[in-house]
């Protein structure tokens, strides 16, 4: 929740994210191999890459 909560607040407004990605952090932020393999295409990669390097990424992104 830490890692989705940084990521929506950097990319939240004016953000071109879909609900469906949004979804994916909340899984990957749980579980970063349980988001990667749930998730689909870019979402997947992008959920991941985040997943594993935690809370740091979501705020740089």
């Amino acid at each position: 929740m830490a890692l989705y909560a940084g990521y929506g607040a950097a990319n939240g407004t004016g953000s071109k994210i879909s609900a469906a990605t949004r979804t994916v952090g909340i899984g990957m932020g749980m579980g970063g191999v349980v988001g990667a393999v749930g998730a689909v295409g870019v979402a997947g990669v992008v959920g991941a890459f985040m997943g594993l390097f935690g809370v740091g990424l979501g705020l740089s992104i």
